[in-house]
């Protein structure tokens, strides 16, 4: 059964649905809602320019919860590791859980999860400048500030 002209969805009514969708390319939204891909790139552009402050915040107070309940199952988790407990094989596996609480609540944080050894960075300072210059071939632009300890 096809929908009479008068309660069709127009292109522009589609755009939002169409380009938000995760597992459609920008090509193949604008090709659904009959724009140029330039417009729904413009499009989403003004969507993230509108709503990043909104999502940023949000993601906040999420990885913001997230961070304390790890570290409240950690301290749990290291608590619980008494003479009784370390006495079992059960504390092997608490052992284990508090390391990978401890390390992703690092990491959520923007703390460090490993030390690298002085030849893993000079590795890294010997690859820095291709990087740069693989991302020009692209177009990509990197912004940020050169830090010299």
């Amino acid at each position: 059964m096809t929908c009479p002209p008068r309660c069709r969805i127009s292109p522009v009514a589609r755009a939002p649905s169409a380009v938000t969708d995760p597992f459609k390319s920008i090509a193949q939204a604008a090709k659904e809602c009959g724009f140029p891909p330039s417009t729904i790139r413009n499009f989403l552009r003004r969507l993230k320019a509108r709503y990043q402050p909104l999502h940023d915040t949000v993601q906040e107070v999420k990885v913001n919860e997230l961070i304390a309940l790890l570290d409240d199952r950690a301290m749990r988790a290291v608590a619980h590791m008494d003479d009784f407990a370390m006495a079992t094989a059960g504390v092997k596996d608490l052992a284990i859980a508090a390391g990978v609480m401890i390390d992703k609540s690092q990491l959520l944080k923007g703390q460090p999860t490993s030390i690298i050894s002085t030849a893993e960075r000079e590795q890294l300072r010997d690859l820095l400048p291709k990087l740069l210059r693989e991302a020009e071939r692209r177009g990509i632009t990197i912004e940020g500030e050169i830090i010299r300890p």
